[in-house]
């Protein structure tokens, strides 16, 4: 089995714990192993910024689930963005038929890349990857 591209909505519910928090467990349970991409990190960086301007985090929380997330990096295989994502998400967001932001493109263009599955719960990113011929993880 392939380790599988794990997109910022499965990390983020398996870190801070929210509604999706069992699903991301048992999906990344499944999983022969995680890429994890940089731009990820950066997302979930920035989801943990913005509850602690909310309120909806301490700031102590948003230290545990840095140290959290730097746990599970050391754990997975890295990824980084490379120039040629960029193009296929531009050519992507061009084709004007689907609804898909330039973040969610960019996760679903280095899954392609790497010929990983993807670990989505975001149901609009799971229909665009089928559209794409990207594949789910089971």
């Amino acid at each position: 089995m392939r380790p599988c591209y794990a997109d910022t909505s499965v990390i983020v519910s398996l870190i801070i714990v929210d509604d999706g928090a069992a699903a991301a467990a048992r999906m990344v349970g499944r999983a022969a192993g995680l890429l994890v991409s940089d731009f990820m990190r950066a997302e979930l960086a920035a989801a943990v910024a913005r509850r602690v301007r909310m309120a909806r985090l301490r700031p102590d929380e948003a230290t545990r689930a840095f140290d959290a997330l730097d746990r599970l990096a050391s754990r997975s295989v890295p990824c980084h963005v490379e120039a040629e994502d960029i193009r296929l998400v531009e050519a992507w967001l061009r084709r004007l038929d689907m609804n898909l932001r330039a973040p969610g493109a960019l996760h679903l263009a280095m899954a392609r890349r790497l010929d990983a599955p993807l670990l989505t719960l975001d149901d609009g990113m799971a229909g665009a990857a089928r559209a794409l011929g990207i594949p789910l993880a089971a």
